[in-house]
């Protein structure tokens, strides 16, 4: 997950530079975190803000995954120690919970839509994360499909799955429900 930086004012910015974040060129901070950093951009004070990037299909649900490496950034900027294991029990808990949710819209997907190609009873996933030169090109190819028609983003997904990578790829899986600007 990427962290994003926007800040209130030059000096802000450049620290934030500095220290290699990546500084959002576009979009818009809402909420609280667009009011005080607004605030002290129109009051002439310094101020900085840290943003998780979260997937635009998850932008409805509680995503602490992103909120698990806000503090990381903060805590490499200020050398601030910070204890974030209940966020990351949170966000293993999220995490396990969407998954679910997905698996549930594959099964209904699978209901409407014909597979492809069965996979046998016996079919065992690699062990490790090492893909042969056809299932990489296979996942290729269905990374561009999906990009063009999100409805093989599923197809994908059970394939990463069979596969046993989806860790692997999962930001890029992700980015494919990004809401296009």
């Amino acid at each position: 997950m990427r962290v994003f930086g926007a800040a209130a004012d030059e000096e802000s910015l450049a620290e934030l530079e500095r220290m290699e974040v990546e500084i959002l060129k576009d979009g818009q901070i809402s909420g609280l975190n667009g009011a005080i950093l607004g605030a002290a951009a129109d009051s002439g004070l310094r101020g900085a803000c840290l943003l998780g990037e979260m997937p635009h299909i998850f932008a409805q649900f509680p995503f602490p995954k992103a909120s698990l490496v806000v503090p990381k950034v903060f805590s490499m900027i200020t050398e601030i120690e910070i204890d974030t294991v209940e966020l990351l029990e949170q966000s293993q808990a999220m995490e396990q919970k969407l998954s679910k949710l997905l698996s549930q819209v594959e099964k209904i997907m699978d209901q409407q839509m014909p597979v492809a190609e069965e996979q046998s009873p016996d079919f065992e996933p690699p062990e490790d994360e090492q893909l042969d030169p056809e299932d990489e090109q296979f996942i290729e190819q269905l990374f561009n499909q999906a990009e063009q028609d999100r409805s093989k983003a599923y197809e994908l997904k059970r394939e990463l799955d069979n596969l046993n990578v989806f860790q692997k790829y999962e930001d890029r899986f992700l980015d494919l429900f990004k809401d296009p600007k």
